[in-house]
């Protein structure tokens, strides 16, 4: 049962890393295809609105690992102090 929630909770992060990258592209893209359309230029302001659509969604990506990073560590540092605590417990 356990690997089961591992299992889905895997396929949510994957999930989750994807789409924070790939919403800010496809939106550069939109609105890149707006722009050049209102102002009858070729392409260029869609390539600028991929490339920092591309910024934006690697921005979310690391901040997104620091996020889990930092949870985990609280998490270890959580689980240690209680090992600890257990130790000095059951010393006499």
């Amino acid at each position: 049962m356990k690997n089961k929630k591992t299992i889905g909770e895997g396929i949510a992060l994957i999930t989750q890393i994807g789409l924070s990258i790939i919403t800010p592209i496809l939106l550069g893209v939109y609105l890149g295809n707006i722009i050049d359309e209102k102002l009858n230029t070729e392409m260029v302001f869609t390539i600028v609105f991929i490339i920092f659509g591309a910024l934006a969604g690697f921005m979310n990506l690391f901040k997104f690992g620091n996020r889990k990073t930092r949870k985990g560590s609280e998490i270890s540092a959580s689980r240690r102090k209680d090992k600890d605590d257990n130790k000095k417990g059951n010393s006499p």
